[in-house]
C-alpha cells in the first residue's frame, strides 16, 4: 500500500524555494533576446557570463516538480523586467503568456505542490537601464 501523504505542519506554514530571474533564467538569452542590465558587466568581463543560466525559461517543469518532490508548498518567482519590456515602452505579449504558463504549471502540482509567490525587485532591469560604464560608475545608460 502507497504511504499516505502528509504534512506535519500546519496547512498555514510555507516551506519553499526561491528563484532570480537572472541566476536560472540567464542575463543575455539568446541572439535577439533581451539583455537585462547585467549585460554591461559581463560584455566588460566583471562577471561570468550566465548564458541561458540553468534554463528555468526553456524547462521551468523540471525546477516545479523538484520543488514539489521535497515537499514546498511555496515557490518564490522573480519576473525577469528585461523579458517583459525588452524596450522602453515595448511590452512583451509572448514573455507575459510565459510567465502565466509557469504560474499555471504551479497549480497543476496539486493542493500542496508549490504555490506561486512574486519577488518584488531582484535587482535586474532591462538592457536599456546599465549598471556600468567605461569609468565603471553604476548610472542609467546615456548618463554621466
Amino acid at each position: 500500500m502507497p504511504a499516505e501523504k502528509s504534512r506535519p505542519l500546519d496547512d498555514g506554514f510555507l516551506v519553499g524555494v526561491a528563484i532570480s530571474g537572472y541566476q536560472i533564467e540567464g542575463g543575455f538569452n539568446g541572439d535577439g533576446e533581451p539583455h537585462n542590465n547585467w549585460a554591461g558587466w559581463e560584455d566588460c568581463g566583471r562577471v561570468a557570463r550566465s548564458g541561458p543560466a540553468c534554463d528555468f525559461w526553456r524547462r521551468p517543469e523540471e525546477a516545479l516538480d523538484r520543488a514539489a518532490a521535497i515537499g514546498c508548498n511555496a515557490f518564490r518567482l522573480s519576473v525577469e523586467w528585461a523579458r517583459l519590456e525588452p524596450r522602453p515602452g515595448d511590452f512583451d505579449d509572448a514573455a507575459l503568456e510565459r510567465y502565466a504558463s509557469i504560474l499555471s504549471a504551479c497549480a497543476a502540482r496539486g493542493p500542496y505542490g508549490p504555490r506561486p509567490r512574486r519577488s518584488r525587485k531582484r535587482w535586474t532591469g532591462p538592457g536599456t537601464r546599465s549598471m556600468v560604464s567605461s569609468s565603471s560608475r553604476w548610472h542609467p545608460t546615456g548618463s554621466s
